[in-house]
């Protein structure tokens, strides 16, 4: 509240709005330390700009996330005892680097640098901790060589610690690491990227401010109040004025003018000052302005990435991935790289060999259509995708391979693969106990020949062949197959199985009847060739013909 000169006809109390802070610096006297801001204050009124602001805030906290991302990892998946110390454990209170990065991000985003304190081992052979700075309690000489920290800045009584700079030619004690964004015209302190929206977001603040007065006293408009009468004293004047604003303002700012007027009356006059933008409800134009201005000076294309709906905007998938993208390119990747750059130098001074990179992260959680799900995804993935237990796993024996191979297999190639084998061999196949005997399959002139390799896994004895024991053989057998009742025999015929190839052949090409089959004999055998147990009456039912003529066909055969 200022008050004017005497001016006639009276004096007018009026309420001037008032600019946002600007920083200046100040070397103190005594050249120790330069002041931040004209009180010395000036992280603390960032400080409160972040805590207050409606969109200011999120977009800052936000910028910050995206920027710290996911934690640490060593490049290209190499390992490195020392890197992945520094990674976990950081410090003595097993804080983790990705946890200092957290800290160390949003202090970049508010104040546009950020403090580390470095502690050297004994011997000063390497870096042994790292820990973050609280930004508003350190400060610094003119040419960032020394550093003072206070808890507390508005004490004066509070002796502060002092810090030399960090500097690997001196590995002793605690340093401070000081890293600031580049602002052209700063030396001693950084400042943040968002500054030119610096009266916008005070803005922001205060508009909320006025809602809430509003919202208290329901919304009326400003008043002018005129006070008829002498001229009061200053001390009178004073105390009017003090006593409207207990009476009748809301909890922030004024919402009248006062006017003392030399007339003669005892009524005191109040008139409405008429709504403007900020003193109606609908505050939309407003809101845009300070929208406009502070997301373009936090970069913000894709407000929803923050947490901020926008009119107009839908928010789908594709344009938040898309947007996304966008800040990613243009923002987030330069200050990871930034980051980066500052905490490989101190991981190599704690005997990394190897970089470390920030692992980005990524707001927009990708959902996989489910044909890209089973061309992609193995059984036990698209499980889990789908939140079912993982499955059990039968553990299959070597002999149980063995057999179920076996019983795949035609009765010719089976028979050879059985002859191939020992009768212990076979009896591991049937789960039954080795008995005593001979480990080795007879060979053409009758002597023992060694096992094969691949059956070393069977109880090893006996020296009889499959063929020579029709009990085992009908043992192993009886496991597979379909039992004789199950089909309908037309005609027998014995036929000799022969290793020789030529009569292999000659079987193999073996027709119905002698001499060249007709075609519904032909079709008859390939029916038969695809399933065995087809009856006549189905041949027939396929093959359009009487089921007697099929039946005599087969008894010719």
């Amino acid at each position: 509240m200022n008050e004017a000169q005497n001016a006639a006809p009276g004096k007018v109390v009026v309420l001037n709005f008032a600019e946002a802070k600007q920083p200046v610096f100040k070397e103190t006297r005594g050249g120790a330390f330069v002041k931040f801001g004209d009180d010395n204050q000036y992280p603390n009124y960032l400080l409160d700009l972040f805590s207050q602001a409606s969109k200011h805030g999120p977009i800052t906290a936000g910028k910050a996330t995206y920027i710290a991302g996911n934690g640490w990892q060593i490049m290209d998946g190499k390992e490195d005892a020392a890197a992945a110390t520094f990674i976990a454990k950081a410090n003595r209170y097993d804080e983790s680097l990705a946890s200092i990065t957290t800290k160390v991000a949003l202090d970049l985003e508010i104040f546009g640098g950020y403090y580390l304190q470095v502690i050297w081992n004994y011997t000063g052979t390497r870096l042994a901790e790292v820990y973050h700075l609280d930004y508003m309690s350190v400060r610094s000489n003119a040419d960032n060589t020394q550093f003072i920290y206070k808890e507390n800045w508005k004490d004066s009584r509070e002796v502060g610690k002092v810090y030399p700079a960090f500097n690997p030619s001196n590995k002793m004690g605690s340093q401070v690491v000081y890293v600031k964004e580049y602002r052209p015209g700063l030396k001693t302190y950084a400042l943040p990227g968002y500054m030119p929206a610096l009266n916008y977001i005070s803005a922001e603040i205060e508009v909320g401010k006025h809602v809430l007065g509003n919202s208290q006293n329901g919304f009326k408009p400003g008043k002018l109040i005129t006070i008829p009468g002498p001229e009061p004293s200053l001390e009178e004047e004073k105390d009017l004025t003090r006593n409207y604003r207990k009476a009748t303002t809301g909890a922030s700012g004024l919402s009248f003018l006062l006017s003392f007027v030399r007339q003669i009356g005892d009524k005191h006059v109040v008139d409405d000052l008429g709504a403007s933008d900020l003193t109606r409800e609908d505050f939309s134009n407003v809101d845009k302005l300070i929208q406009g201005n502070v997301f373009s000076a936090h970069k913000v294309t894709t407000p929803a990435l923050f947490g901020i709906a926008t009119p107009g905007s839908l928010g789908q998938r594709t344009e938040l991935q898309d947007g996304y993208e966008i800040f990613k390119n243009t923002y987030v990747n330069g200050k990871q790289q930034f980051l980066e750059e500052w905490f490989n130098k101190l991981a190599k001074y704690a005997g990394a060999l190897v970089p470390i990179r920030i692992i980005p992260t990524d707001p927009i959680e990708t959902k996989l259509g489910t044909g890209t799900i089973a061309t992609v995804m193995t059984r036990e993935e698209i499980r889990a995708q789908a939140g079912l237990p993982a499955e059990v796993k039968r553990e299959v024996s070597q002999s149980q391979v063995i057999t179920d191979s076996i019983a795949a297999m035609s009765p010719l190639v089976a028979n050879k693969v059985l002859n191939s084998l020992t009768q212990n061999e076979i009896r591991g196949l049937a789960n039954l106990p080795p008995i005593e005997g001979g480990d080795s399959i007879p060979g053409p002139d009758g002597a023992a020949a060694p096992a094969p390799a691949k059956m070393q896994g069977f109880a090893a004895a006996g020296n009889k062949q499959v063929h020579d024991n029709e009990d085992l053989a009908l043992e192993l057998f009886g496991q597979y197959g379909s039992p004789k009742s199950n089909y309908r025999i037309l005609k027998t015929r014995k036929i000799r199985f022969s290793d020789d190839a030529d009569e292999l052949s000659e079987f193999q090409q073996m027709s119905f009847a002698e001499g060249k089959m007709s075609q519904l004999e032909a079709s008859i055998l390939d029916l038969i060739n695809k399933d065995k147990r087809i009856t006549p009456e189905a041949l027939a039912d396929v093959l359009k013909v009487k089921v007697g003529d099929i039946e005599k066909l087969l008894l010719k055969a």
